[in-house]
């Protein structure tokens, strides 16, 4: 059924993930000029830091929620401190939970399910510069894979100051999108 590797798998055929549809069909000029100012080597090995900084902010966060003993720096103690003051009585019950959809021929890993309020919530942790209009999108394709999810959220940690920005992510009429990206990817792949 549905399997993590580096591809998400259904009835044992790879299907696009999420994320690698967004980043074929939704252009990002803001990026392209990033790399034309600091060059590609530059922002490859920005990029790469970025991406191991990300990695281990959501390890810690997951770890914490399981109860399991940490070893951090003083800079993820705050993270870690600001985490708990906004998500202070918010019930975790998964992490790193891998979807399929079957109908439309995708996967992905929301980051985390919780319950907020009594309601069930997907959340997704960004440790991005910015939220991003795409990040929406991303969004309500997990949803759509999670039909009992009542709520969704954006927790993006600002690393200027290590605390969190809680965003409420509203994703009606993002799964539109998202198919439109869906036929772009198709299209570009011949798929």
């Amino acid at each position: 059924m549905a399997k993590k590797t580096n591809k998400y798998l259904i009835d044992g055929e790879p299907v696009p993930s999420v994320t690698t549809i967004l980043g074929a069909a939704i252009a990002k000029p803001e990026l392209m000029y990033w790399y034309g100012k600091h060059g590609t080597e530059k922002c490859e090995q920005i990029l790469e830091s970025a991406g191991e900084f990300g990695s281990a902010v959501h390890s810690m966060l997951e770890q914490d929620a399981k109860g399991q003993k940490l070893t951090h720096t003083d800079q993820f103690k705050t993270i870690l401190e600001n985490f708990k003051s906004v998500t202070d009585g918010w019930e975790w019950l998964e992490f790193e939970k891998v979807l399929i959809n079957k109908e439309h021929r995708y996967g992905g890993t929301i980051d985390a399910i919780a319950k907020v309020d009594g309601k069930t919530c997907l959340v997704d942790f960004k440790t991005s510069s910015g939220v991003y209009p795409d990040f929406y999108v991303q969004v309500a394709a997990y949803r759509e894979c999670l039909p009992e999810v009542e709520r969704c959220f954006i927790l993006h940690l600002d690393k200027d100051t290590n605390g969190w920005e809680l965003l409420h992510a509203e994703t009606e009429g993002l799964f539109e999108v998202f198919l439109a990206a869906k036929k772009i990817y198709n299209w570009k792949t011949g798929k």
